[in-house]
């Protein structure tokens, strides 16, 4: 026997099944019915029994559809049309799927994931028509958010997904367009506004200042369809914000007009009070509308025209590539994470690091970091860190994104806290157009690594006022020193990065994410069981990218080459240049020096000087010496140096073999002893003239 709470929406001949409508305040007693009943707000809520087949009155409340038993069964096979009737439709086709396929049978799901529309999405379908291209969001972005219904109302509002519990739809004043006064489904349920914030942590990255109220409301999801079927509709508990901010370092406050549409179980009490629905995914799975309480997420990209991805209970394949990471699910999806780096995925490197360098600088000291590192069984060092499309940046341990910006064009905005992007300097248009990533590096549940790269064109985001007073470029990677101990990656990251989750298995797949020009569609389910997924080949990531990239001629050494297809040299290719002007100025300097000695030794012959002058001691292994008369003769490589010829009257006699002389050019000293046998030679051309 089960027990559970349901609300029922009551049709006006009495018959229905939860979820049908009714006119508000037009209540009147199903026939499926039991005691506890009660009327509000044009609702039916009453706590039930889960009876026999026999009776007649079998109402699931589990998140699964049970096996019937041998003898409801049985007695399926003798009920009259009219008994028959009165069983709620999709127990009929349990029933008669088990008696199909047998009892021991495993029950074939027919249910397909549902593509959520997102706000930039045009028409898709009557109504599904969201808005287009002018339907995004900041002030740090451009964001596409996901499309929902709430109340009855004729404008959509803008909700990110996430898979926490609670949902946020913003007020007026909080920067939204929900007028809780215009609905005609709401219902207030007194929740305690301490919890009217995001329950998957982005309170703490983004600062949040939060006031709401709770309540419970009609609430319509847009799908992307072709069948012209409208939104799929369900009631939820919602927090009713009348202020929801952000605060700045200097400590203004802004707001992005964006409410939280939670996917996942309401795990607190305070967030379901008696007579409130179960979760979203919940509720889906009950009702037939997907065969898992799982979802995935590709934020995408708004500059780059490359619309997002929600679908619960299943996945877009093309979406993911790759190796793929599984990791626990605590009510969030955590992830260890163990390296950040810098790279080139083709050509040469615009900055100045030679191939990929890591830029991770640990946990910057963060105490209750090192203790949730220690307390989760992750590498000493590694960080962890939670997926959140509810928040904007990537939020680092201190140190990380600092090291980060040292590579690059940018300049530290105090006043909001990110790194501004230099667009003067020539390094800025070059980096952001390169095949140059910003790479993290996972650490698995089963300690396999896994490695996502986020494109530096995916990190030129843009800030509008009241961030910044005119559109300004900057670069999303923000500095936390986390009281909690754990870090979020956030908007900027899912970019690049494709996430699901499957609540059923408690678990979490990451794999790296597509560019703009990704392969068609293929969407698959997520089952109940599922502990994996299926990807597309990582080769796709390079060539989803290669017409957005412009790749530097030369090696990836951290030096920056010439771009290809590109106009004028650069900086590697003038130091070439250099290099060999140099080298040519010294082989014609040799030339010159050999020429001139060649004619002082025509000038001493023609004079009848009987002295010679001795090659560069640098290389005793092999000398060629001049006498006097012109005789060449080679000088055994043990053999000390003398004059050639008759020795000078003041001249010592060389008795002791000469020391092994470097390899390296001694230029200095060399010179000194040429210089002084030239007046050795002189002095005695001048004593044999006087004579």
């Amino acid at each position: 026997m089960v027990e559970s709470t349901k609300r029922y929406q009551a049709v006006l001949n009495g018959h229905g099944e939860p979820g049908d409508t009714a006119p508000q305040g037009s209540c009147r007693t199903p026939m499926t019915t039991e005691k506890s009943l009660r009327c509000r707000g044009g609702v039916w809520e009453h706590t039930y029994r889960a009876k026999s087949m026999s009776s007649m009155h079998t109402t699931v409340t589990s998140s699964v559809l049970p096996a019937p038993s041998g003898f409801e069964l049985a007695s399926f096979c003798f009920l009259s049309a009219t008994q028959i009737h009165r069983i709620p439709m999709r127990q009929q086709i349990n029933l008669v799927r088990w008696l199909l396929i047998g009892g021991t049978a495993t029950v074939v799901l027919a249910a397909e994931p549902i593509l959520v529309a997102w706000t930039t999405d045009k028409s898709v379908g009557s109504g599904n028509v969201v808005g287009g291209s002018e339907y995004t969001y900041g002030p740090d972005g451009p964001w596409q958010a996901i499309a929902v219904d709430v109340g009855g109302e004729s404008e959509f509002s803008a909700m990110w997904p996430t898979g926490g519990g609670r949902s946020m739809i913003l007020t007026s004043p909080a920067g939204g367009n929900y007028t809780l006064t215009k609905s005609t489904t709401a219902t207030n349920l007194s929740l305690d506004n301490t919890f009217a914030y995001d329950d998957w942590g982005s309170f703490e990255a983004m600062n949040e200042s939060t006031h709401g109220a709770g309540y419970m409301d009609r609430v319509g999801i847009r799908k992307v369809s072709v069948d012209n079927s409208g939104p799929i509709t369900f009631n939820t508990t919602v927090y009713v914000m009348d202020k929801w901010q952000f605060r700045l370092p200097d400590g203004s406050n802004h707001s992005t007009g964006v409410g939280i549409l939670g996917l996942g179980p309401m795990l607190n009490p305070v967030d379901k009070p008696d007579g409130t629905p179960p979760g979203i995914l919940e509720q889906f799975k009950i009702n037939g509308d997907i065969d898992s309480m799982s979802f995935s997420i590709h934020m995408g990209s708004v500059p780059f025209q490359q619309r997002g991805s929600l679908v619960l209970g299943g996945y877009e394949q093309n979406r993911a590539l790759g190796p793929v990471g599984v990791f626990k699910y605590d009510r969030a999806p955590l992830l260890s994470l163990l390296d950040v780096r810098l790279g080139t995925a083709m050509g040469a490197s615009p900055l100045a690091i030679e191939g990929e360098e890591s830029v991770w600088q640990g946990l910057g000291g963060n105490k209750e970091g090192e203790d949730i590192t220690k307390l989760s069984g992750y590498k000493e060092g590694s960080a962890v860190v939670f997926l959140n499309p509810a928040t904007p940046y990537i939020y680092l341990p201190l140190g990380t994104c600092e090291a980060v910006a040292r590579q690059l064009p940018v300049t530290w905005n105090s006043k909001n806290g990110l790194y501004v992007w230099n667009t003067q300097d020539p390094q800025f248009s070059r980096i952001v157009q390169s095949p140059t990533y910003l790479s993290f590096v996972f650490s698995d549940r089963t300690a396999t690594n896994l490695t996502i790269k986020v494109p530096m064109q995916l990190l030129n985001l843009t800030l509008e006022p009241p961030l910044a007073p005119v559109p300004t470029p900057y670069f999303p990677c923000k500095p936390l020193d986390s009281a909690e101990g754990v870090w979020v990656l956030g908007r900027a990251f899912l970019q690049a990065a494709f996430f699901a989750v499957n609540l059923e298995q408690n678990v979490t797949f990451l794999a790296q994410a597509p560019g703009p020009d990704m392969d068609q569609r293929l969407v698959n389910k997520i089952l109940p069981g599922d502990v994996s997924i299926k990807t597309n080949p990582i080769e796709g990531f390079e060539q989803s990218w290669q017409s957005k990239w412009t790749a530097l001629e030369g090696e990836s050494n951290g030096t920056s080459g010439e771009s290809i297809g590109g106009q004028g040299l650069s900086n590697g290719a003038l130091a070439g240049i250099v290099v060999g002007v140099i080298l040519g100025v010294a082989a014609l300097s040799s030339a010159a020096f050999w020429c001139w000695r060649r004619r002082r030794h025509a000038k001493e012959k023609s004079n009848g000087g009987d002295a010679a002058e001795v090659e560069d001691q640098s290389n005793l292994a092999e000398k060629v010496v001049y006498s006097g008369n012109g005789d060449l003769r080679e000088m055994d490589s043990k053999t000390a140096p003398s004059e050639v010829g008759h020795p000078l009257s003041h001249e010592m006699e060389v008795t002791e073999p000469l020391q092994e002389v470097s390899s390296q050019p001694q230029y200095y000293e060399l010179s000194a002893q040429e210089a002084w046998r030239r007046s050795q030679i002189s002095n005695a051309r001048a004593s044999s003239e006087s004579r």
